[in-house]
């Protein structure tokens, strides 16, 4: 049996229903215009990318030039600040630590009650006066910043010694500066202690009685007996004070106050040149009132000026030094001495 013949239909295009009257349309047949595809975006001349100009990249440039400039001259400025106090804090306290050391050391002055043991003693060193590295003589000055510009501090090294006394037993203190560097104008403090020392006998007096000698003609710096105390020292000057707070004049043995010899300054002493005092305090006499005065140049400062000392170009150490005196500190303290004797003053 044969099946009847069906004619293939096509399926039917988009638009065109089953049914209607387009069904046995062959795609091939279909309208041209039903299957078109979608048209693209024309792309004219009008309508071209807009980019900024070579005036506008340069101007924009030169704007971040100048802020970049300026941060880093901020930043710079701000490094400074944050160096220069943290050399201020290390100086500060540095200086803090050895004034203190030295107004403790001070407060147990005692006085050894024989005529020709000295008790207390302060000086500077003859050599210093007579010549220094920079080819001049005297104490180093240094202008202070002032509208003028004629006002000068005169930096005074000086060395110090006295006796402390614990029960029956004396102790010789001194602070004295490295005389290689005492010459520069700059100097290292050095503390000497001598313990130990008594009177029960001769040997031990004569020990006592020479201390001064030991302390003032030691060199170098060697031993046990001597500590580092602190560098960049450009002023050490001590003045002594007698009991109603006034500073002693000229007073020389021959004087009513047998026990204590002072030169003030003077023409033709070594004093002269840094207005500074000379004393010497012997038996029951010591000063009521001791004031220190201590120099410390800042560390940076101290280490530019040490590398032009070494170069060697001591002129140029030596106006650099002249010229910084605003990086110099100065720690000044008075200190009341506790066992000083009345009857020792008339």
């Amino acid at each position: 049996m044969r099946l009847p013949a069906f004619n293939r239909i096509s399926p039917a295009p988009r638009g065109i229903t089953a049914g209607s009257a387009d069904m046995n349309v062959r795609p091939a047949q279909a309208s041209p215009g039903a299957w078109s595809s979608p048209s693209l975006p024309n792309l004219s001349a009008s309508h071209s990318v807009q980019a900024f100009s070579l005036t506008e990249m340069m101007v924009t440039v030169t704007l971040l030039t100048v802020i970049i400039l300026g941060l880093v001259a901020m930043f710079d400025q701000t490094r400074r600040a944050f160096t220069a106090g943290l050399s201020q804090v290390d100086v500060l306290e540095s200086g803090r630590a050895a004034a203190d050391l030295i107004g403790r050391d001070l407060e147990q002055l005692s006085p050894a009650y024989f005529a020709s043991v000295t008790n207390f003693y302060s000086d500077t060193p003859p050599f210093y006066y007579a010549n220094n590295n920079f080819g001049g003589t005297g104490p180093v000055m240094q202008p202070l910043p002032s509208p003028n510009a004629v006002e000068q501090r005169t930096n005074t090294l000086q060395e110090l010694y006295f006796l402390t006394r614990n029960s029956q037993q004396w102790t010789a203190i001194g602070y004295k500066l490295d005389y290689t560097n005492q010459l520069n104008g700059v100097a290292t403090l050095y503390r000497y202690s001598m313990g130990g020392l008594s009177i029960t006998n001769a040997t031990n007096y004569y020990n006592l009685t020479n201390q001064l000698a030991t302390f003032t003609s030691i060199w170098p710096f060697t031993g046990s007996n001597f500590n580092r105390i602190i560098d960049g020292v450009v002023h050490f000057r001590v003045q002594a004070f007698g009991p109603n707070g006034v500073t002693f004049t000229n007073i020389s043995p021959a004087a009513l106050v047998t026990n204590i010899y002072t030169i003030p300054p003077v023409p033709g002493h070594n004093n002269q040149l840094d207005n500074s005092y000379v004393y010497a305090f012997s038996s029951n006499a010591v000063p009521a009132f001791v004031e220190v005065e201590l120099g410390i140049l800042e560390t940076r400062a101290y280490q530019k000026y040490m590398a032009l000392l070494t170069a060697p170009n001591a002129p140029a150490a030596a106006a650099y030094l002249s010229n910084n005196a605003a990086r110099v500190h100065i720690f000044r303290q008075r200190v009341p001495i506790r066992s000083v004797d009345p009857t020792a003053y008339p």
